[in-house]
């Protein structure tokens, strides 16, 4: 597979479930002699998930592409990806923009995720997203808050092994 794959994979990883491929799917549940299975938007971006982080340093472009729709997209999606960057670690710091947006946007669902992958991917550049979860520290929701002690905790852990 090559970086030509990619925009299918977004695609995989962004659209929803149209009503009628949720009825087909379940009618197609329902009836096992079909014998056919119709992939949920979840079960999609599990996959997807799956290639690109076996994938490591070369989905980095995957992620650049992925990154340009964050705030687009459902909410679901939205942490999906941001907890699959985390997970990716620092070979996917090209995304470090994108969740510093995200961290002091508006989105109180998806900026605890965004501070924690921050933190697990820009640990090497602590001068970039420090100030970001400081100003969370400030901010009026405990979670909020709570995100942005725990990943300081994680950056600092990072700082004292010398990762």
């Amino acid at each position: 597979m090559g970086t030509n794959a990619f925009p299918i994979l977004k695609k995989m990883m962004i659209t929803p479930d149209s009503t009628l491929h949720v009825k087909v799917r379940d009618f197609f549940r329902r009836h096992p002699f079909f014998k056919f299975d119709l992939p949920s938007q979840l079960e999609r971006q599990v996959k997807v998930m799956a290639v690109i982080h076996s994938l490591g340093p070369a989905g980095k472009p995957f992620v650049q592409l992925l990154g340009e729709d964050l705030g687009k997209m459902d909410v679901g999606t939205e942490v999906r990806i941001v907890s699959l960057l985390g997970m990716m670690g620092p070979e996917v710091e090209a995304a470090v923009p994108a969740l510093i947006k995200i961290a002091n946007g508006d989105n109180n669902t998806l900026r605890p995720w965004a501070m924690n992958a921050l933190a697990e991917i820009g640990f090497r550049h602590p001068e970039r997203i420090k100030p970001v979860f400081e100003k969370c520290l400030g901010d009026s929701d405990p979670a909020i808050q709570a995100a942005a002690k725990h990943s300081l905790s994680m950056l600092q852990y990072h700082q004292q092994r010398g990762d």
